[in-house]
């Protein structure tokens, strides 16, 4: 049996406002579902003893609020990484970014958005899995360096999704 090395939590941002008409879509702020989720959705990564070494944010003030709010819960120390190329990714960013990380990293959250977020859950799964936001995938990985890391599912295992109303 091949042991399990390296895990990953993919987590698209929380609920984010459209409230003000004068904001790009990078700086758009959450909104108060927003502000709620991702604090609830940082519970459960606690709950479930899957705490990051490392997270990865895109740059869009959403995503680094979500990232933020659930370090804070999680552990404040843990070292947050803004990655601009996140920004409105598809899944070959993200797999190139990782695959360029140390391995001192075991478990990573990376915090983006949809759709490369949900496209790149299907690509590391073979399954199609609906990510709305504050929404978390749960990956474990037969790789013992990222730069492994690729779309092949024999080596990847989705071992679950977390949905904020599922969360209550």
């Amino acid at each position: 049996m091949v042991r399990l090395l390296k895990e990953l939590l993919l987590m698209r941002h929380a609920k984010s406002s459209w409230s003000s008409a004068n904001l790009s879509d990078h700086q758009r702020p959450l909104n108060p579902r927003g502000r709620r989720d991702a604090p609830k959705m940082a519970r459960v990564i606690e709950r479930e003893n899957i705490v990051p070494d490392l997270i990865l944010t895109s740059s869009a003030a959403r995503a680094r609020s979500t990232a933020e709010l659930v370090r804070e819960i999680i552990h404040p120390d843990i070292e947050l990484q803004i990655v601009d190329e996140f920004y409105a990714a598809p899944p070959l960013v993200y797999i190139q970014t990782l695959c360029q990380l140390s391995n001192q990293y075991e478990r990573l959250l990376v915090v983006g958005h949809n759709p490369g977020l949900e496209e790149l859950v299907h690509e590391l799964s073979g399954e199609w899995h609906e990510m709305p936001t504050a929404a978390i995938a749960h990956f474990m990985f037969a790789i013992s360096e990222w730069a492994e890391l690729t779309t092949n599912s024999n080596k990847n295992r989705l071992q679950h999704i977390w949905r904020p109303k599922e969360c209550d």
